[in-house]
């Protein structure tokens, strides 16, 4: 009886670690879904400066994915290149008005850009 118990204990375990592995992995995919998809990648490259900063350097500079997601929402100010501001405004307005779990994985996904 007590093995039972604590085999579904167990298995209850594993099957809440491997939801939050999972979640995790769909929100990396989605946010570069919507990193394509709302067209970032015209201004931010991965590794290289374009017309905006490189997700590496983007990630470095906040201190972690909350404080982007802060940037997304509005309730932070810019700390890379602040003086280029001006340029993400219209995009920031976009992002603003995506859904806090929208903003939350685009978010997860430039943090992925720590080195």
């Amino acid at each position: 009886m007590k093995e039972s118990v604590y085999c579904r204990i167990i298995m209850a375990v594993f099957c809440f670690l491997l939801s939050l592995s999972c979640t995790t992995f769909a929100s990396d995919q989605s946010g570069e879904k919507l990193f394509q998809a709302m067209k970032c990648a015209g201004c931010h490259d991965a590794e290289i400066k374009k017309r905006g900063p490189s997700l590496q350097k983007i990630a470095r500079t906040y201190p972690d994915q909350e404080s982007i997601f802060l940037y997304f929402t509005g309730k932070a100010d810019p700390i890379v290149e602040p003086e280029r501001e001006k340029t993400m405004r219209p995009r920031l307005r976009k992002i603003m008005k995506l859904n806090e779990a929208e903003k939350k994985a685009l978010a997860t996904y430039i943090n992925t850009f720590k080195k």
